[in-house]
């Protein structure tokens, strides 16, 4: 079961009591606001009055994350599911997902607090908050009707019990993810004219809970700064990495963007690499089950995200082929890589919805808050970590000088996790070793780039290999015959690239040993 989900930007704009909100006509008229070249309308809907009872945690912990849960009862009864869109750096609050589920019951439908498992955990949801709110909305209509940005103007009040403790106006601007910046813009300023002010990006519930809403978020990063301690700099990355996971855990389950698995897959990865790495900073009975669990997560996301690399590189690969017969014998193969996604996604979902899972995240949450320490972490960081980061690197300039100018596929596989390994190790102390260490890390992340295609284009043959072994029929026309020849003209093709990929190889290593010796690093000495 999956709840409908559509994704929105909104920003916020307060206004005082007496606000008139003026005419929008006149500036649906304009040029910024005409769409796919058509005139605009703008559309004024009667007034609505509902009320919504919103859920969360005893700590406050959606809400502090920039989720939202409520029960809205106005003509009809609806659960909706407010959850910010991640990034690589950090959840995105002007852009979120919206879920929703038609229905009066009275606690909230497993649908949704599934896609809240990573921030819920073993915790449990009761209601903090009662409003009222009334709304007057002004939709912004193109030539085909078709909805481009809506303006909602709210009056909120806040119950404590039966009495109003609070009520403020805002303005809601809601634009759909294909909006421009210049429609948002002009929006924004015509509000701003009007007399409304800056976007706040303070949201509706925060208002109403309170000071307690404003508190950090449960995981939230500690400065850091030529004074910081080896332990502190290295928890604040494990904090990043947990972050990443728990705001993918989301897109990893409603499955509509791949790098929901990719980025939490580079979050488990990059907590096993910290834990490992900067091991003597850490209680090793605090640490070696955390490690093991983590890798169990790894394996199953891995699973879903070689196949994704795999779909991704054959549909490349096919889209080059230049008879349109092989291109459609190509999608037979890529429909076997799909139909393997596929049961690789069940799979990872099974292990996500396991009690083994809650009580993971959990774990690593309560870990990273409360992390266990050696006296090794109370140093400070400028000075314990440069020779805590070499080790990793050394590693890694042992391994090609070993290896030589002819490596085996396995050979450059292992090498592509030291070096991994070795840039995240690099990226935790840029924070407070800076430039050079920056510099470094970027070098390790681009010869490690080349391996990781390098190793993905091996798959990919392998995979080509079996399959002409065992072709399926074609479709269309097509015979098992004329698919196993695809599958032999794929095979050449990444064979082709991992020569290129190969010549590619020493100079991304120079640019690695270069910036390495900026950073003091020359390999020679322990």
């Amino acid at each position: 079961m999956s709840a409908p989900v559509s994704v929105r930007r909104e920003l916020r704009l307060g206004v005082a009591p007496g606000f008139v909100l003026p005419p929008l006509d006149a500036l649906a008229a304009t040029r910024s606001l005409h769409v796919d070249g058509s005139t605009s309308a703008i559309e004024v809907g009667e007034p609505e009055r509902f009320s919504s009872e919103h859920f969360d945690t005893a700590d406050l912990r959606l809400v502090r994350r920039g989720v939202t849960l409520q029960r809205r009862q106005g003509e009809g009864t609806s659960w909706i599911l407010e959850l910010p869109r991640p990034t690589k750096s950090g959840s995105n609050k002007a852009d979120c997902r919206l879920a929703a589920v038609d229905g009066g019951a009275a606690s909230p439908p497993e649908v949704l607090l599934d896609l809240l498992t990573a921030y819920v955990r073993t915790g449990t949801l009761a209601p903090v908050a009662h409003l009222q709110t009334e709304r007057v909305t002004h939709a912004l209509r193109d030539a085909e009707s078709r909805l481009v940005a809506q303006i909602d103007d709210d009056t909120t009040a806040v119950y404590r019990g039966d009495v109003v403790a609070a009520r403020f106006r805002h303005l809601e601007l809601d634009v759909g993810p294909g909006a421009s910046p210049e429609l948002v813009d002009a929006l924004v300023d015509f509000l701003r004219d009007a007399g409304a002010s800056a976007p706040d990006p303070l949201p509706t519930l925060v208002r109403a809970l309170g000071p307690r809403a404003l508190a950090p978020a449960e995981l939230d990063r500690p400065d850091l700064g030529d004074a910081s301690s080896a332990g502190e700099v290295v928890t604040s990355a494990l904090i990043a990495a947990t972050n990443l996971l728990l705001d993918h855990d989301h897109v990893v389950r409603l499955d509509d963007d791949t790098e929901g698995v990719h980025q939490a897959r580079v979050a488990t990865r990059r907590l096993r690499s910290h834990l490992r790495v900067f091991a003597s900073l850490f209680d090793p009975h605090w640490s070696a089950p955390l490690r093991s669990d983590l890798k169990w997560l790894a394996r199953s996301l891995g699973r879903v995200r070689d196949r994704d690399v795999l779909i991704g590189r054959l549909r490349r690969a096919a889209g080059e082929l230049p008879a349109r017969n092989d291109r459609r014998d190509a999608e037979a193969l890529i429909s076997r890589v799909a139909a393997e996604r596929e049961r690789a996604q069940r799979r990872l979902l099974g292990a996500l919805r396991s009690d083994r899972y809650r009580a993971l995240v959990d774990g690593v949450v309560l870990a990273v808050v409360s992390p266990k320490v050696t006296d090794g972490a109370e140093a400070l960081a400028s000075t314990a970590l440069p020779p805590v980061v070499k080790k990793p690197y050394r590693t890694v300039r042992k391994a090609v000088e070993r290896v030589g100018l002819d490596p085996s596929d396995d050979e450059l596989h292992a090498l592509r996790i030291d070096v991994k390994r070795a840039r995240y190790a690099a990226e935790v102390a840029v924070p407070v070793l800076g430039g050079e260490m920056r510099a470094f890390a970027k070098a390790l992340a681009g010869f490690g780039d080349l391996l990781g295609d390098h190793h993905d284009a091996s798959v990919a043959e392998d995979w080509l290999r079996a399959a002409a072994r065992h072709a399926p029929a074609g479709v269309g026309d097509g015979t098992a015959r004329s698919v196993a020849l695809v599958a032999g003209e794929l095979v050449a093709g990444q064979r082709s690239e991992r020569r290129a990929l190969r010549r590619e190889l020493p100079s991304a290593w120079e640019r690695v040993t270069l910036a390495a010796a900026r950073a003091g690093y020359d390999g020679a000495k322990p």
